[in-house]
């Protein structure tokens, strides 16, 4: 029987709590003092995700996302996605297959698919677009 792994750590406060998940979704978790800083606090069912800082993946009941950052892909449910930097993808709800890495990186992004945001503001306002690509400082921040 295969067995998956979802990881989030924030190393921000004193720890609180360490907790495991069982069943078919294996999880660990930290939690810290302040609420406000768990990452994949409200996952319930996503596997195979991993979420580095603060409120990263927060709501993600996916599969297969990374998020390295505070705030990345806060609000995801859609899978196979990757942010890395401080609030990207956060707005993200049903969108899947995205690459956002830098502040803000595909920042509006609700439902748009296989976008790739590379800089900071990349794809910012960008909300269903597919198949995109931005490159450097503010590309295509008005999509």
């Amino acid at each position: 029987m295969k067995r998956f792994l979802s990881i989030a750590l924030v190393l921000a406060a004193p720890l609180l709590e360490a907790q495991t998940g069982g069943g078919s979704s294996h999880w660990l978790q930290y939690r810290y003092a302040n609420a406000d800083v768990v990452a994949l606090g409200a996952n319930l069912t996503g596997t195979r995700n991993t979420a580095v800082g603060s409120i990263a993946l927060d709501a993600a009941d996916a599969n297969d996302n990374t998020a390295i950052g505070y705030n990345a892909l806060t609000a995801s449910t859609g899978g196979g996605n990757t942010a890395v930097g401080s609030s990207a993808l956060d707005a993200n709800t049903t969108g899947v297959s995205n690459v956002a890495i830098g502040l803000n990186a595909l920042g509006a992004n609700l439902g748009g698919n296989q976008n790739v945001a590379i800089g900071e503001d990349a794809l910012l306002l960008n909300d269903g677009g597919n198949t995109n690509v931005a490159v450097g400082y503010g590309a295509l921040d008005a999509n």
